[in-house]
């Protein structure tokens, strides 16, 4: 950060203005994760129509083709540090979702990311969170225990990962992709049969699609659905199947629209979903979905224990499990139940359950 330092205090030039206007008396440096350096300086004039320096450099950097900031520091004209306005801190944060680890300085001396500067986002459940530039998401609801659900959009077409809770979840999660001006799913890859990821495959748009072993499984689950007793049993055994299917009294159970065995691949469109079968300590019917461009790997609930077997965790079904994500050339892990999470971190958090 030094060298920013130095880079902003040589681009300090106070400059009077009319009406006791004045600019230029703080500077500020950036660092893109390209290595590219831009600066900027601050205008101060009346009616509050300036701009602080922080966002003259990202004009600069934006000009430049750039979104992703991998330090940026601002100085005073006496040679100390200001930490951004709130306004900066929000505006570096719309930019680019991996500008949440953006190193900031703060004063002489200390730093922080810019996710420590904006512990708790306004935005977080006003509709789909973005990814990358091509993958959304609508994040997961502990308070019912609904997944992710996630939204790739191609320039063909677009696909959803899995057909949510309830066919309300489904609603809810098309209503934030319409938000957004985009198409309802023309395909929904199932990651597993959980009641979770599959009760509202009846409400989808498009295509369905999962593994034959799903289709196995909800077949087994379309014949005990049959005793209208079922449902009752599910709300008295899980408080989150209550929440979610409060009011109804009946279960619409659905088979995917195709199946597969091993492995298919879709082109959506500049991007590719490459949708597998994998081993998994969760459920043997457990399907991954790989978006290479992206470098994202939905992973389902791939890496949780068995809870329909008194939650046992096969320690060697994780072991092969990881041997996989290892190998897949990924930045991120989309697990159903949290917030994204790079691949090495997710590694390192499965080694100290093993």
């Amino acid at each position: 950060m030094r060298d920013l330092y130095d880079i902003a205090t040589d681009t300090i030039n106070p400059i009077k203005l009319k009406k006791n206007g004045k600019a230029g008396h703080v500077a500020c440096a950036l660092e893109t994760v390209s290595g590219a350096v831009y600066t900027g300086i601050c205008i101060d004039v009346p009616c509050s129509i300036g701009m602080c320096a922080e966002q003259a450099a990202i004009a600069e950097m934006l000009k430049n083709g750039e979104t992703k900031i991998k330090k940026i520091v601002a100085v005073y004209e006496d040679g100390s540090i200001l930490p951004p306005c709130g306004r900066c801190r929000e505006l570096i944060s719309q930019l680019d979702i991996e500008n949440e680890n953006a190193i900031i300085a703060i004063d002489n001396g200390r730093e922080v990311t810019l996710k420590d500067l904006l512990p708790e986002r306004w935005d977080k459940k006003m509709g789909l969170n973005q990814l990358t530039n091509r993958i959304y998401f609508l994040e997961h609801d502990p308070e019912v225990d609904r997944p992710m659900l996630a939204y790739l959009k191609g320039d063909k077409f677009s696909l959803a990962v899995d057909a949510g809770y309830s066919a309300s979840h489904v609603q809810d999660f098309y209503r934030a992709i319409e938000v957004e001006h985009f198409n309802k799913p023309d395909f929904t890859v199932i990651t597993h049969w959980h009641y979770d990821h599959t009760f509202g495959m009846h409400a989808i748009n498009g295509i369905s699609i999962a593994h034959d072993k799903t289709n196995e499984f909800l077949k087994d689950q379309q014949k005990q659905a049959k005793d209208l007793n079922y449902i009752k049993i599910l709300k008295k055994q899980d408080v989150h199947f209550e929440k979610e299917h409060c009011g109804q009294d009946k279960l619409n159970i659905v088979l995917s629209d195709v199946s597969f065995s091993d492995k298919l691949t879709l082109d959506l469109g500049g991007i590719t979903a490459q949708i597998f079968h994998t081993v998994s300590p969760h459920s043997e019917d457990t399907v991954c979905v790989y978006v290479p461009e992206e470098k994202v790997l939905f992973l389902g609930d791939s890496t949780s224990e068995d809870f329909f077997n008194d939650g046992y965790m096969d320690k060697d079904k994780l072991k092969s499990l990881m041997c996989m994500i290892q190998s897949t050339d990924c930045k991120y892990c989309i697990l159903s139940h949290c917030e994204p999470l790079v691949k090495e971190d997710l590694l390192c958090y499965l080694e100290s359950i093993l």
